[in-house]
């Protein structure tokens, strides 16, 4: 409880402070192209996705996924729906 009582006095707040963060790999622009390669073509697997960007700098499998995931595209492939005919 001092701890805190102390923070208050000090800083006004006893809200934590914002941390830096680990610099990305890619930029936004580069996280755009993945989320595009991924929605042209839903039957894609992350592992294709990340095959087809060779052009990035050396991002892992794991860091793709992340990717897809912050733009809502999630483990999912396409259900093939068979054609109706009438």
């Amino acid at each position: 409880m001092r701890y805190i009582w102390l923070k208050y006095i000090k800083m006004g707040d006893t809200a934590c402070s914002k941390r830096s963060d680990r610099p990305r790999k890619t930029s936004k622009r580069q996280k755009r192209l993945l989320s595009r390669i991924s929605k042209a073509n839903p039957f894609m697997t992350a592992r294709e996705v990340w095959n087809e960007s060779k052009v990035m700098p050396d991002i892992s499998l794991t860091t793709v996924k992340r990717y897809l995931r912050e733009s809502n595209l999630y483990g999912r492939v396409a259900a093939k729906k068979p054609m109706l005919n009438k």
